[in-house]
């Protein structure tokens, strides 16, 4: 909260839709150092169409490629680089978009997963094993 009082900044806490949050906004920082968890923020952002600039550690567990998917970067004179150079590349904000997006309805979305689950379980059972 301490950051709200610079006026180049917005805290919004709690808020009632991430989507319109996300409408707002050009891209998705996650300059996370610790912690641990599924990243589905980072998923959600790709699917809003938002190009994402992680630490290895915010986007670890996904299948992501940096400079196609995702830009990641480590060490924070890079990650604030990394922020510049989107929000001024128009190119590299959009081809990021468009990947991340891409990924998401390719290998992320539900119907997909249940799919490949319901292959597997289909799988399993034609190998014999007790249902």
């Amino acid at each position: 909260m301490a950051l709200a009082s610079d006026s180049r900044i917005e805290v919004i806490a709690n808020p009632d839709s991430m989507r319109e949050v996300a409408s707002r906004c050009c891209l998705t920082v996650v300059p996370l150092r610790v912690g641990s968890g599924t990243r589905l923020k980072i998923l959600d952002s790709f699917a809003m169409g938002l190009p994402v600039i992680s630490t290895s550690l915010g986007c670890e567990g996904l299948s992501l490629t940096d400079g196609h998917h995702i830009l990641i970067r480590d060490d924070a004179e890079l990650f604030a680089n990394a922020v510049l150079q989107v929000i001024s590349d128009t190119l590299l904000a959009n081809t990021l978009r468009e990947n991340g997006r891409r990924l998401v309805e390719e290998q992320y979305d539900w119907d997909m997963i249940f799919e490949k689950l319901e292959e597997e379980l289909l799988q399993l059972t034609e190998k014999g094993y007790p249902t």
